[in-house]
């Protein structure tokens, strides 16, 4: 029988999914606008770059519901995640889109502070109320948390709020990534490459690693301002 050794600490995998992120974003604003210029190259280039974009996604949920176990103060977590999203919105903005204020997308963290919101709500309606009642009112808040992730415009939207709660309620095991991150390609089109974020999560070892916790906190907006600087500097000698 093949044995895989586990062997991949907590912020290993923020920054496996840090660097995807990053290759994605850098497709999103330095090769988005070549697309339909009939350039081969770029466009091939461009696809590359989103596929392995899409790895980030599936481990920052799958930490984000292992840190909802780990942490020693939900509330503490729940407002730091609030707090960021409001922080890293501009310069989302700005990043993305070129324009400093856009309520037609909000930041990841939106989504991350809704589906731990969620997760906290579904725990503290198991100690009130009793089983048939206790489903029925998660459901509601399930159905209520991704209406108001597709009002608000989060990224990801609905699909990432389901995800979220699959891998909570799945108790993030092996199978139960394996499942929510084959609905996830299902859902957001077949996106294949979704599928590779399996692999890391899977060499998880359960542990923490050494790292300050507000290192990619700050490091997401600070992400998207070099790269616009970047573009923006390109584009003057271009």
């Amino acid at each position: 029988m093949l044995i895989v050794k586990k062997k991949i600490s907590g912020f290993q995998l923020k920054q496996i999914a840090f660097i995807s992120m990053i290759i994605d974003h850098f497709a999103v604003i330095f090769l988005y606008r070549y697309l339909y210029e009939g350039n081969s190259y770029l466009n091939f280039l461009y696809y590359i770059f989103r596929a392995i974009g899409r790895i980030s996604f599936p481990v920052f949920s799958f930490l984000l519901v292992e840190g909802s176990i780990q942490t020693s103060n939900r509330r503490r977590y729940l407002i730091r995640l609030l707090l960021f999203a409001l922080i890293s919105e501009i310069p989302y903005d700005w990043g993305t889109t070129g324009i400093w204020i856009n309520f037609n997308y909000q930041n990841i963290f939106f989504l991350f502070f809704l589906g731990l919101l969620v997760i906290c709500l579904f725990e503290e309606l198991q100690k009130i109320f009793p089983v048939t009642i206790c489903f029925l009112l998660k459901f509601m808040f399930a159905l209520g948390s991704m209406f108001l992730a597709e009002c608000i415009r989060v990224d990801y939207g609905y699909v990432g709020i389901l995800i979220i709660l699959l891998m909570y309620l799945l108790n993030n095991k092996n199978l139960s990534i394996i499942f929510s991150c084959l609905i996830l390609t299902w859902l957001l089109k077949f996106e294949v490459f979704l599928f590779l974020a399996v692999i890391p999560i899977l060499l998880y070892d359960g542990k923490r690693g050494k790292y300050n916790k507000y290192l990619f906190y700050v490091a997401y907006s600070v992400q998207f301002l070099v790269l616009r600087v970047l573009y923006s500097i390109i584009l003057l000698f271009w």
